[in-house]
């Protein structure tokens, strides 16, 4: 679950992380913005959160390594020793790796292409890819693009539950 467009809105996506059953995982690259949201939505509904880093473990990157100290549900993964400085190959690297542990996709909002990289990634593994229907109004959210480019429109997590795309 990620995405990189902030409105009004988005926050009402986010918040149904509450709704995932117990035996499904988050999976996220702890990006700024929504990705920060959408890991501090897991962790106050105590859900499984898996995060993938671009760079060393050692690197002050994030805060959720120490939260995931004292979690039995986050698991913060990382393939490079702990001083390895993110770069633009890790953040593909990075991409690679979640695109490969999740069953699927869901984009909460999305602009400007930037997350074409990692969509390629799963589409690359013949994975779904699920978005968020944008507002009527907001000209700006990308997903419709990606909708009727052949992304499952969503407006709650049924579906990909329901298909198991998030077991």
């Amino acid at each position: 679950m990620t995405g990189n467009y902030e409105n009004e809105y988005v926050g009402k996506y986010i918040e149904t992380i509450k709704n995932l059953p117990d035996d499904c995982a988050i999976v996220n690259g702890d990006w700024k913005g929504i990705d920060k949201k959408i890991i501090e939505e897991a962790i106050r509904y105590n859900k499984k959160l898996i995060v993938i880093w671009p760079c060393g473990l050692g690197k002050n990157y994030s805060d959720i390594v120490q939260k995931a100290e004292f979690s039995d549900n986050i698991l913060v993964l990382s393939e490079y020793p702990d001083d390895y400085h993110m770069s633009k190959r890790t953040l593909y690297e990075r991409n690679r790796i979640i695109s490969a542990i999740s069953n699927s996709m869901i984009i909460v909002s999305s602009k400007d292409k930037k997350l074409y990289p990692i969509i390629d990634q799963f589409l690359n593994l013949g994975k779904e890819i699920f978005c968020f229907s944008p507002d009527a109004e907001d000209t700006q959210n990308e997903n419709i693009n990606l909708i009727n480019n052949g992304a499952i429109l969503i407006t709650n997590l049924d579906k990909p539950i329901n298909d198991n795309f998030l077991m």
